[in-house]
């Protein structure tokens, strides 16, 4: 089974390093980076969860950021107070306050990430697409498009995460079985022939992009 992959947003080395030890033995492998690439980090991987040192209790608008992307948050080392209290009630998923216990930072994290799942939607929108995915149904605005069951696969995760990148490596290992016999190239083909059905009645519109070094995702105003 393949390793959860946890963003880990900490400037001391000596901290990282420590993590790393600890989790190398577990479930979970870490993605350690500072605040200044933590962008560029999101939109080459798919994460799990994110933890992140007291510092950034300073930069709440990153916070917004994270449940754009729809992942759990643990601060942790953070001295407890009502001012943090109150913070930890409006913005984040779960503080750990004082000395870092990474055994039970691991449980929380995953009962965090298994609660955090969120329910699967029927019905997806964006701009003015609808999906509904139990029936495969489409419309843009009020004309339905057609689309086959691999392109619903790779339409339903675009718009259920729209402010994530995926690759079309990433789009194989997530939506398709290993011995299926489906190539990168394969589901670049899919992409292309789902935006072209989507310009035929709004050529107007763009929905998905692809990012270069970062994979496609919708386009978000």
């Amino acid at each position: 089974m393949a390793k959860q992959l946890w963003l880990v947003i900490e400037d001391n080395q000596y901290t990282r390093d420590t993590m790393k030890e600890y989790f190398k033995t577990s479930d979970v492998e870490l993605y350690c980076t500072t605040e200044q690439y933590i962008e560029t980090a999101l939109k080459k991987n798919t994460f799990n969860i994110v933890l992140a040192s007291f510092q950034y209790l300073k930069h709440p608008n990153l916070i917004t950021y994270f449940k754009d992307y729809r992942l759990p948050v643990i601060v942790y080392d953070v001295t407890e107070s009502e001012h943090v209290k109150e913070f930890e009630q409006q913005h984040v998923d779960k503080m750990m306050y004082g000395q870092i216990n990474y055994g039970q930072m691991l449980n929380i994290a995953h009962q965090l990430i298994k609660d955090y799942e969120p329910s699967r939607q029927e019905i997806l929108h964006f701009k003015d697409l609808e999906l509904n995915v139990s029936t495969s149904k489409l419309m843009v605005g009020n004309k339905e498009v057609f689309i086959n069951d691999k392109e619903l696969l790779i339409l339903d995760l675009l718009m259920a995460h729209p402010y994530r990148s995926f690759t079309a490596e990433k789009m194989k290992e997530m939506l398709f079985s290993e011995n299926a016999a489906i190539t990168v190239d394969y589901i670049q083909g899919l992409v292309d022939t789902i935006e072209k059905k989507l310009a035929v009645v709004h050529p107007e519109e763009k929905y998905i992009t692809n990012i270069w070094q970062t994979g496609y995702k919708m386009v978000v105003d």
